[in-house]
């Protein structure tokens, strides 16, 4: 007879777990995002870390909803963009009008990069 291991999970948008909802060593899935959590311990500071996923990037012209921190945003109609900021928002890191690196978004790296260009892997 097969076991079934079940987890705290949420199908809901932005919805990640807070230090009370988690005991060490549990894990929650956020089957909508996509991510995992654990609760982490260092000395007496308690927190919530995503695992094994990586930070998004969108390229769309709306910022997307219930951003992670590291989450990357271009907006489509002005190639500007944004990284998240924990508590702070977007911020806008680069745009490409005035911009004077090369922006490269794809699998492959420029094969030479100058100092100032930036390349999104897109793998």
């Amino acid at each position: 007879m097969a076991n079934t291991i079940r987890v705290k999970r949420s199908s809901v948008d932005g919805r990640i777990p807070t230090i009370t909802d988690l005991e060490l060593g549990e894990i929650a899935i956020n089957t909508y995002m996509g991510k995992m959590f654990i609760k982490q311990k260092r000395g007496l500071v308690e927190s919530i870390v995503q695992i094994g996923a990586e930070n998004i990037f969108t390229y769309a012209n709306v910022a997307p909803s219930n951003p992670l921190n590291g989450d990357m945003w271009m907006e489509e109609t002005t190639n500007l963009l944004s990284i998240y900021v924990e508590g702070t928002g977007w911020e806008l890191v680069v745009g490409i009008q005035g911009y004077s690196g090369k922006l490269t978004v794809g699998p492959t790296p420029l094969p030479s990069p100058s100092l100032n260009d930036l390349w999104i892997d897109t793998n």
